[in-house]
C-alpha cells in the first residue's frame, strides 16, 4: 500500500511539474471543460436526422491550440484541423477523418466574410456534412448544417453522438464534407472532441 502511495504521489508531482512548466509558456485561460458554459447558444436546432446542433460565437480561444487530445472526460480536446476550400463552386469536397469518443463533436469555423457570390444571391451559405466513417462498410451520414459568414468565430457542437462509436476502445472516426456557395479565402477549421 505504501509503494503505491508513493507511486501515486511520485506521479502526482512529476505532473504538477509538466502542468507548472506549461502553464509558463501559456497565458492563462478558461477551463477547456467549460466552453460555453452557462452561455446560451446564438442558434439552437435539431436537424431532420434527429441531431440537435448548438451554435455559439467564440468569446475566447480555447487554450493550447497546438495540441492535439482524444479525451473520455467530457472535457474539449482538439483532435484535428483541416483547411477548407471555400470557391463558391458548390462542388463538394472531403476533410480529414478524426477520431472521437462520441459523446459532443465540436467543428470551429474561424470568421470570414465573402469576397463574391458567384450565383449572385449575397448571404449563400457552406453547406456541411457531418459523416462517420467505417471504412469497407461504407460510411454513415450522421447529419447536415450551414455555415454562415461571419465577423466572429463560430463552433457548431452536434450533440449525443454516442450511437456511432464502434470497436475497442469504442471510438468513432468523424470527417466533414463541405460545399460552398459563395468565395472567401479557406479556412483554417478546427475539430474538437
Amino acid at each position: 500500500m505504501r509503494k503505491l502511495f508513493a507511486a501515486a504521489l511520485t506521479a502526482g508531482v512529476v505532473l504538477s511539474g509538466a502542468s507548472m512548466t506549461h502553464a509558463e509558456e501559456t497565458a492563462p485561460v478558461k477551463d477547456i471543460g467549460s466552453i460555453h458554459a452557462g452561455e446560451t447558444p446564438i442558434e439552437s436546432f435539431v436537424t431532420k436526422e434527429g441531431i440537435r446542433i448548438d451554435v455559439y460565437n467564440v468569446l475566447e480561444p480555447l487554450p493550447n491550440p497546438g495540441v492535439q487530445l482524444l479525451l473520455n472526460d467530457g472535457a474539449w480536446g482538439r483532435v484535428g484541423t483541416d483547411t477548407w476550400t471555400v470557391d463558391g463552386t458548390g462542388a463538394t469536397k472531403n476533410d480529414a477523418i478524426f477520431k472521437s469518443t462520441g459523446g459532443d463533436y465540436m467543428v470551429r469555423v474561424p470568421g470570414h466574410s465573402a469576397t463574391s457570390y458567384p450565383n449572385g444571391v449575397a448571404g449563400d451559405y457552406i453547406d456541411v456534412s457531418l459523416w462517420e466513417d467505417d471504412g469497407a462498410t461504407g460510411d454513415d451520414h450522421v447529419t447536415d448544417f450551414a455555415v454562415v459568414e461571419s465577423s466572429s468565430t463560430r463552433d457548431y457542437i452536434t450533440r449525443n453522438l454516442n450511437g456511432y462509436t464502434d470497436g475497442i476502445p469504442l471510438e468513432a472516426e468523424f470527417y466533414t464534407t463541405h460545399k460552398a456557395w459563395y468565395k472567401a479565402s479557406n479556412l483554417t477549421v478546427n475539430y474538437y472532441d
